[in-house]
């Protein structure tokens, strides 16, 4: 098993456990603000396109960050005002029996409606669950962006390594007619159907070899490589097979997608919002004390002279411009509204994408199993048959090329299969999480 660092790892398994608790909200949160992404050295292997895509995608990087502003932002939100401490001189002194007043110093903090606090935390607090899902998210469609790239550009390669075998075949008849057509065992429209049909494969591969700088280009972006670095493509997929669990439990572990997630924590946090708004259409308290600074008595000998006074005040704020307040309510509920049917609308597509992918992941094994188990061998015996027949003036070359051509279009369509299967499997660990165990596909599923 690859390490990731010990936050990738966290996001990953996270993404497809129990929507994270209050204790693990807060580990989170700490690990958030504490853990640094280290960027491993780029290998050959899928696996380390993958370490090194996690560590250096700006996406990912960003989302971090992301989540990071958020974590942050929820201690300034949801604390008391700031006490206001004023200061008094006075420029016309009042003479009292004690002695005259000369200044005065104020104390008061302000205590709003107490649902305006923790609602306006609870918000705070939501949107940082939220950036941390959407961080799970990233993850996981970096992962998977990574490998779709990689696998195309697998598929490419394959089926040109397919094609160039073929040429080699063809210059292998070329040659063998163009001795017979010395000695008048063949003619020369059978050599040029052989030439033609190599000058057709030689342009596919010229083809594919522009194609491939395109595909080697996007696996860079996906990986986050920003110089001309070669990207071999050593790992082959893994035979086809199917998901252990059935179509009950994968919907139940699509719908825990971080997309999902970030849009139910979204939601939550609108009606946090929604909370704080109608508390700012109630009262609010104030308290506070004045200290009166007073001199000395005019008069010698008065008790108490030069005592200083004390008095307690309390402030009640009185919420008069309700129009507004409910404006701003009315408001808040609307991105409610809004905050529902983004998560509906999340809901809606990790099914519809989780029916589409199980179609794939099973069209794929299908089309592997009947190629590689009954079609290719067929047209194998098929093509050896006919060179033998080619091989003693029995057979026509056209009935060879018509043969060749099918054996190479269902070689690439066997390499073809094998890639989408393993695009599939990569799109279905995206929705579903990172460990999807599989059973081997057979051929009577």
């Amino acid at each position: 098993m690859i390490s990731w660092g010990a936050i990738l790892l966290l996001a990953v398994n996270t993404a497809a456990a129990e929507p994270p608790t209050a204790g693990s909200q807060r580990d989170a949160i700490a690990l958030a603000g504490q853990s640094q992404l280290s960027a491993p050295e780029l290998g050959d292997t899928l696996d380390a396109y993958l370490a090194y895509a996690l560590s250096n995608s700006p996406s990912v990087r960003a989302a971090f960050a992301r989540w990071q502003a958020a974590v942050h932002r929820i201690a300034p939100i949801g604390v008391l005002p700031d006490p206001t401490v004023g200061f008094g001189v006075f420029v016309r002194s009042v003479e009292t029996r004690v002695g005259p007043q000369q200044a005065r110093v104020s104390v008061q903090q302000a205590f709003p409606w107490p649902t305006a606090l923790t609602a306006s935390r609870g918000a705070a607090t939501d949107e940082a669950l939220a950036a941390q899902h959407a961080f799970d998210a990233e993850v996981r469609g970096v992962m998977s962006g990574v490998e779709q790239a990689y696998w195309d550009l697998w598929e490419l390669r394959t089926t040109r390594a397919t094609h160039v075998r073929h040429i080699d075949v063809l210059d292998g008849l070329s040659s063998t007619l163009g001795a017979r057509l010395e000695v008048g065992t063949a003619t020369l429209a059978d050599l040029q159907q052989i030439d033609l049909s190599n000058a057709r494969l030689a342009d596919r591969i010229a083809s594919m070899d522009a194609r491939e700088q395109s595909l080697v280009a996007e696996l860079r972006r996906q990986v986050g490589i920003a110089d001309r670095a070669p990207m071999p493509t050593s790992t082959n997929p893994a035979p086809t097979a199917r998901p252990e669990d059935n179509l009950s439990v994968l919907t139940e572990r699509a719908l825990q997608h971080p997309m999902q997630l970030a849009a139910v924590a979204r939601t939550e946090a609108a009606q946090d919002v929604t909370r704080a708004a109608r508390a700012q259409r109630m009262p609010g308290l104030t308290l506070g004390a004045d200290w009166m600074l007073t001199g000395p008595a005019v008069m010698p000998g008065v008790a108490d002279s030069g005592k200083d006074a004390v008095a307690a005040t309390v402030g009640v704020r009185i919420p008069l411009w309700q129009r507004a307040g409910a404006e701003r309510v009315r408001a808040a509920q609307a991105v409610v509204g809004v905050r529902e049917a983004e998560q509906d609308a999340v809901n809606v597509r990790i099914i519809a994408v989780l029916d589409q992918v199980l179609a794939r992941l099973n069209d794929s094994a299908r089309r592997v199993q009947i190629n590689e188990g009954t079609l290719l061998p067929q047209a194998e015996a098929t093509y050896d048959s006919l060179l033998g027949s080619l091989a003693v003036n029995q057979g026509s070359v056209a009935q060879v090329l018509l043969t060749q051509r099918d054996l190479l279009e269902l070689r690439v369509d066997a390499d073809m299969a094998r890639a989408d299967h393993a695009r599939a499997w990569s799109a279905l660990t995206d929705l579903v999480g990172t460990v999807v165990h599989s059973v081997p596909e057979t051929s009577n599923d």
